[in-house]
Parts: C-alpha cells; sequence; structure tokens
C-alpha cells in the first residue's frame, strides 16, 4: 500500500498543473450555482443551464454538486441531479485513464 501512496504522490506532483485547473474550474463552477441561486431568490435574469453544465462538464462537477446540495438548488432538476453525478464518474474514469497512462 505505501507503494501505491508513492505513486499517487509522484502523480500529483508530475500533473500539479491539471489539480490547480481542478481546483479553480470547481471554484468557479461553485460561484456560478450560487449566482444562480441568489437571482432565482431575486427574481433576476438567471445563469443559463447550458453555462451550469459545461462548467460542470468542463472539470466542476464537484463544485457543481457541491453548490447543488448546500444551498438546495437545481436539485429536483433531472439534468442536474443525474447528469452531474454522471459526469462526475466518466470524470473520475478519465483521471484514472490518465494514472494509469491508457
Amino acid at each position: 500500500m505505501k507503494l501505491f501512496g508513492q505513486e499517487i504522490s509522484n502523480f500529483i506532483i508530475e500533473h500539479k498543473w491539471l489539480l490547480i485547473y481542478l481546483l479553480i474550474i470547481n471554484i468557479i463552477t461553485f460561484v456560478l450555482f450560487a449566482i444562480d441561486k441568489w437571482k432565482a431568490i431575486h427574481g433576476r435574469w438567471r445563469v443559463r443551464t447550458i453555462t451550469l453544465m459545461g462548467f460542470a462538464l468542463a472539470g466542476g462537477t464537484v463544485g457543481g454538486l457541491l453548490a447543488m446540495y448546500i444551498f438546495r438548488h437545481k436539485t429536483k432538476t433531472a439534468s442536474f441531479t443525474v447528469g452531474l453525478p454522471v459526469m462526475l464518474v466518466v470524470q473520475v474514469v478519465i483521471l484514472w485513464c490518465v494514472y494509469k497512462g491508457f
């Protein structure tokens, strides 16, 4: 198990740009969901669904899911409640493939 931990450490060091990107895109996605919730409450023009889904698809799925449940926003919309978890699974599989070098 120690060897596996070392592999992950090496992967993180070698791909720190990927982790930085994922952190930034997830923060942006979280903020966009928060803004959309605020706009929904105040009757303002909303953030387009395609924008929210696009940022999630670009790697911000975790931020989108966190925002959905923290702000109770889009939790009854199937495209989000089903779509974001499916996106997350696909993104994890892609990340695993990158990690394994496929």
